[in-house]
């Protein structure tokens, strides 16, 4: 005999609209049980999604700036590593950084941190008071703006200056030229920026070994090795592996139950 799921279902909706075969509930009366039936349903859902909301996720155990510093950097060399480790210390200026941190409303707990990261979130924290550190990042700040500031002009430059060339080679009359500037004052003022792009790239190379020698600085660098990058990738991997399947049994147990309780009723 073929199974079918159907006649169960409409059984099921048929004993839900009558107390029994010879009395069904008025109009009044259905609205009044959906209406409770949706609410018990709503509280068992928030409850198994509030169950399930305290389970340590993966970027519990390893944050996802600790990801971005100890596991994305395993390729990179000296300088991107130090642009990366710059770009977190920068964060830790301030008192709003709570990547790492657990307090008791979100349910967190600190022994939820991986050890590792724990100790790079420990190096950051005591960089925090390096003033001399934070004066080199100002500096470099200051020297990346005014490098935009003059590449930009030089661009702006170069375009001007083919311009003029273009027009030059066309012969257009210098009452119709786009340009007020004729090409040899463009000439000499882009050459005047390159010669000042120059020196801040000089600037730069000179806070960029300064950095290179700031003692908090090389305890991270130092810190981030390959094989602590590969010993993180195979507990994140784990971790993204198994917890997708613990949330999904607790949610069965909870599920299934219930599918049957409805079934068998």
């Amino acid at each position: 005999m073929q199974f079918s799921i159907l006649p169960k279902i409409q059984s099921v909706f048929s004993r839900l609209r009558s107390i029994n075969t010879r009395e069904p509930l008025s109009g009044f009366s259905l609205v009044i049980i959906l209406f409770l039936d949706i609410f018990v349903l709503v509280a068992l859902f928030q409850g198994l999604s509030d169950q399930t909301a305290s389970f340590t996720t993966p970027s519990d155990v390893i944050p996802y700036n600790c990801q971005a510093i100890a596991i994305d950097t395993k390729n990179y060399d000296k300088t991107q590593k130090i642009n990366q480790i710059v770009l977190q210390s920068r964060a830790y200026q301030y008192d709003d950084y709570t990547t790492y941190k657990y307090t008791p409303s979100s349910g967190r707990h600190p022994e939820d941190l991986h050890p590792e990261c724990l100790k790079i979130d420990e190096l950051f924290k005591k960089m925090q008071s390096d003033a001399g550190f934070y004066k080199l990042l100002d500096e470099r700040d200051q020297i990346n703006n005014r490098r935009s500031s003059v590449e930009s002009e030089i661009n702006r430059l170069r375009g001007g200056y083919d311009t003029v060339l273009l027009e030059k080679i066309a012969n257009q009359p210098k009452s119709e030229s786009i340009s007020e500037t004729s090409a040899g004052t463009i000439k000499q003022d882009l050459q005047s920026r390159t010669e000042e792009l120059s020196k801040i790239q000089s600037e730069e190379k000179a806070n960029m070994a300064l950095l290179e020698q700031n003692g908090n600085l090389l305890l991270i660098l130092g810190y981030l090795t390959p094989e602590l990058s590969e010993s993180l990738q195979t507990t994140l991997s784990r971790l993204e592996f198994y917890y997708p399947l613990k949330r999904l049994g607790v949610e069965l147990l909870f599920l299934i139950p219930l599918f049957l309780i409805v079934w068998l009723w």
